[in-house]
């Protein structure tokens, strides 16, 4: 049984995406394979990688060349990824997790990902924040750095007032689906939670930040501020934390059921972390109370001797 492997597929389109999504070192830890082991299927399947320097480039908003996914490739279109079932190590079987609850959501009739250009019928925490963002667009100090963020108690957003109404549409839609899928979203103070089987997951959505400098004109000297960019990021605060966000290829939107996936993925961590740790801690417990009873076995013994 050791030796055994279920194969699963992805496209070669999917691949080429996943890479110009994200830097390959973060896939490489995302998807449980190496970095190196990533390179090579991409150049067996002529999948063309970001250059050197392609994402510092993004981070401060300076063009990048994108090179397209030629269609000139004359080999399959699948990809074979080999699912590791017992006696290997855990890479595999993360990529096959992932790949397999993001197909199984992706192909659920019942969920609709598509975010509507109008914010319609919304869930109760949004229509507060909705409401948080409107009180707050009149008030002289509501916006920091270009950005203005909900309160506290409301649903955790930090975006431009102009990318209000597109952060709350994706946060509805988020929150929709997450509750067909029969989990929940809550607020303690400051902190927005998703609930997935009792675990409770930090989240945030807020928009990129990029750093200027500014010059003080008639003087040597400069100041440094930052400026709202336009792209949004969902975060997942948990470890390891894991941020979803606009790219040249894929809007955020367009990562919804990745987000999903993610999201129900770290809670099955999460759950297992905890019942490893109840086992140790049990563990410990039983430990230290063998060690308690062998220290009041022998106390007595010790007095008769100091006696004698």
């Amino acid at each position: 049984m050791d030796n055994q492997r279920e194969n699963i597929k992805i496209s070669r389109k999917e691949l080429y995406d996943l890479v110009w999504s994200k830097p390959m070192s973060t896939l490489a830890k995302e998807y449980f394979i190496s970095d190196n082991g990533l390179r090579k299927i991409c150049k067996k399947f002529n999948i063309p990688l970001p250059q050197l320097g392609h994402w510092q480039k993004l981070q401060y908003n300076k063009k990048v060349n994108v090179i397209p996914l030629p269609k000139d490739f004359k080999g399959e279109d699948s990809i074979t990824l080999s699912e590791r079932i017992e006696g290997e190590n855990k890479g595999n079987e993360g990529i096959s997790q992932f790949h397999k609850l993001l197909k199984e959501i992706s192909s659920d009739s019942s969920l609709s990902f598509k975010v509507p250009d109008k914010l319609s019928n919304p869930d109760k925490l949004i229509s507060e924040a909705k409401e948080n963002f409107a009180s707050k667009s009149k008030e002289k100090h509501a916006i920091y750095r270009g950005v203005m963020t909900t309160s506290q108690g409301i649903i955790s957003i930090t975006v431009a007032p102009k990318n209000t109404s597109r952060a709350l549409r994706i946060m509805d839609k988020i929150i929709k689906l997450l509750k067909q899928r029969g989990h929940n979203v809550i607020v303690k103070y400051n902190t927005t939670h998703v609930v997935i089987r009792d675990e409770e997951i930090k989240i945030r959505l807020r928009e990129k930040l990029k750093r200027i400098t500014i010059p003080h004109g008639k003087y040597s000297w400069s100041t440094t501020d930052y400026v709202p960019t336009g792209i949004l990021s969902f975060k997942i605060d948990e470890y390891p934390k894991k941020e979803f966000y606009d790219t040249n290829k894929l809007t955020l939107e367009e990562q919804i059921p990745k987000i999903l996936t993610k999201l129900e993925l770290v809670s099955d961590k999460i759950k297992r972390d905890n019942e490893e740790r109840e086992i140790r801690h049990q563990e410990y417990l039983k430990k230290r109370e063998i060690e308690e009873a062998i220290k009041k076995d022998i106390k007595p013994k010790l007095k008769i001797l100091k006696n004698y």
